[in-house]
Formats: structure tokens, sequence, C-alpha cells
């Protein structure tokens, strides 16, 4: 039987008899017997063997009593969509500084298996640093090539407009396609030295890294290119 007892509605009792309430209001017989105490939304305090209905919708914190009157639970009411969110963002955000925290570990393991001294990183640094520069060497002799034809066809275009002997339209046409490639050079020049950038902050980034892990001076060390 579920009995509900309210200190508002028992102004009169003292405080053993309320004992006494909580105390035979569990089932007997009972060894785990507990009662649930809350406070309603016209501050009633109310002590019951369970939950009824008509209270078990409300958002309220409940405590749970031990036969003996202590406090052994607290049933905290469920959270608002806002609560949960914010329980979602601070998950979300855990997760992601824990995700990083593990990509840093890997990169420094990764760091650390690739190279033995910043010599070492140095000169791997220099080696791709040539390599893009040799590259940037033969786009720009391909650039002064196709210039030369330009120029050449230029010169052709301006003696047929000057003589009237010939078509200009197919010499208009290679105009246009030299200038169009030595342009997707041009950008492909600025795309090497944008890498060349890249390597070269990368490369800073680890080297500093790499010191702070080995603990190491480096007494060699190449200049900065």
């Amino acid at each position: 039987m579920r009995r509900i007892f309210s200190r508002r509605l028992l102004p009169t009792l003292p405080a053993v008899g309320l004992v006494l309430i909580v105390t035979v209001s569990v089932l007997p017989g009972s060894a785990v017997a507990r009662v649930y105490k809350w406070v309603d939304d016209q501050g009633t305090v109310h002590y019951s063997d369970s939950i009824p209905p008509s209270e078990s919708h409300q958002r309220r914190e409940r405590e749970v009593k031990s036969d003996n009157g202590q406090t052994v639970d607290v049933i905290h009411p469920p959270p608002t969509e806002q609560e949960l969110d914010a329980q979602r963002r601070r998950k979300a955000h855990r997760e992601e500084v824990r995700r990083r925290e593990q990509a840093k570990r890997r990169e420094d393991q990764n760091l650390l298996k690739t190279f033995q001294s910043v010599d070492e990183m140095e000169s791997a640094r220099d080696d791709r640093l040539q390599a893009i520069d040799s590259r940037i060497e033969l786009i720009r002799e391909r650039i002064g090539k196709l210039q030369a034809r330009l120029h050449n066809r230029e010169q052709e275009a301006a003696r047929i407009e000057r003589t009237g002997n010939g078509d200009p339209k197919p010499v208009y046409g290679e105009i246009r396609d030299l200038r169009d490639r030595i342009d997707q050079n041009r950008a492909s020049i600025r795309k090497q030295t944008a890498e060349e950038q890249r390597i070269r902050e990368k490369f800073a980034k680890d080297i500093a890294r790499f010191r702070d892990l080995t603990a190491e001076g480096g007494s060699g060390m190449g200049g900065d290119r």
C-alpha cells in the first residue's frame, strides 16, 4: 500500500512523529525499504514509498531515504533540451581535444622515427627545396622559348596586317595559344614558390619540435634558406 505524508498537512506532529511516519510508511519485512522525499511547487515536503503518477512527470529533485531516515540516493530531474545541447557540446569539445592530442602524439612519434638529428632534417629540407628550384628553372626556360615563339608570331601578324599578304586569323590563334601557355607556366611557378614556402615553414616547425623532444642544441646547423 502506498502512503504519502506531507509536513504541511501534519504541522502539529513532533519531529519524532515524523521519523515514525517515515519508518512505518515502508513495506514491512523489506530489507531495503526506502522512502522518497520531495518538495512541491508550494514548498510542501512529501514522503512516500513510491512516486505517485501526478508527481512522476514533474521536473524536480527527489531524495531516497532508507528505513532509518538516511539519504541513500538523489534522483535528479531529467535535463532540459538546452542542458542536453550543452552536454553534447562539452562532449564534442572533449573528443576534439583528445583527437588533437592523439594526432600530436602520432606526429611526434613519426618525427622521431624519420629523423635522427637536426642536421638530417635540414639536409632533407634543402634537398626538397633544391628539387623545386630545379623545376622552377625548367619552367622559366620553357617560358623563354614560348616568349620567343610569341614574339615571332606577333611579328608575322604585324607583317600580314602591313602587307595584306596572307590570312592573319591562324596567326592570331597561335598568339592566343602561346599567351595562354605562358600564363599557365607562370602560374606553375607561383605554385612551386608557394610550395617552397610551405616546406620552409613545415621544417622550421618540425625542427623546433624535434629539439623540444630530444633537447638537442644542434651545433652544426646549416643556415636558413
